[in-house]
């Protein structure tokens, strides 16, 4: 069992429905393209700083508050985000938090409303944890043996994984000062985490959530009802109301 609280980072993908950045300098109005994929925060926020600043003028600076979530974007001088003229149709301002129909203008930085991405909080410590320092495989390694006997492991490098199980997920009221946290929508918050995760989306993995700048990230390799991990099964193994996941293993990446 993991004896600190952890907290996972999840929900940055960029698609067709949500790669562009509309902005203006001053100019008329620059569409910014994101690069389609499925990343993890920091992945994410870099993602986006690069797509910026190839295609405007100015050199901006992307900076997220780790324990926030909440995404500025700053220049040396005013600029617009044109975040009411660009939806519905294929925005990226609602994953990095801004969700406010309306264009900003007038400043050289914008804080976002609302956080980036989604966040996932287990009610209780993570149950038959196996940490990455703990469980290493080489990629692909076979065994060669020379003529005096010596043997050298070929592989195409190491690769890294970690194994636990999500217990005691539950909307059911715990009362004060519960070892099982409260939260009323925990079943379907945990839904909304498996399906991201069995769609191979990229995730940050904070051991102890007090420690949000302390992260690894990962993407999940099996769960107990998919060798791939493109499945999963919640199951109520005790008492009704009260879910598991049963063991998940993710790949360090």
């Amino acid at each position: 069992m993991l004896t600190t609280r952890s907290a996972f980072y999840y929900g940055y993908t960029v698609d067709a429905t949500s790669n562009t950045i509309r902005m203006n300098e001053g100019s008329g109005d620059i569409d910014v393209t994101l690069p389609s994929g499925k990343y993890t925060l920091t992945d994410y926020i870099n993602a986006v700083s690069i797509a910026i600043n190839a295609a405007l003028t100015q050199d901006y600076t992307i900076a997220v508050d780790r324990v926030t979530r909440l995404v500025t974007i700053s220049a040396p001088l005013d600029f617009e985000l044109k975040i009411a003229d660009i939806f519905p149709l294929n925005s990226g301002y609602p994953i990095m938090g801004f969700t406010v129909l309306s264009n900003l203008s007038g400043s050289n930085a914008y804080t976002s409303d609302s956080a980036s991405g989604s966040i996932y909080l287990p009610q209780f410590f993570l149950q038959r944890y196996v940490d990455f320092e703990d469980w290493k495989e080489f990629i692909d390694g076979s065994v060669k043996e020379s003529a005096n006997g010596l043997e050298e492991i070929v592989s195409f490098g190491l690769k890294q994984f970690m194994e636990f199980d999500i217990k005691f997920i539950t909307d059911r009221e715990m009362g004060f000062d519960a070892p099982i946290e409260n939260n009323n929508t925990a079943i379907q918050d945990t839904r909304d985490f498996m399906d991201y995760l069995t769609a191979k989306g990229d995730l940050e993995f904070m051991k102890d959530r007090d420690d949000r700048n302390s992260f690894l990230e990962c993407r999940l390799e099996r769960t107990s009802s998919s060798s791939k991990g493109i499945g999963y099964k919640l199951k109520e193994p005790r008492f009704d109301g009260y879910f598991e996941t049963g063991k998940l293993k993710f790949r360090k990446i």
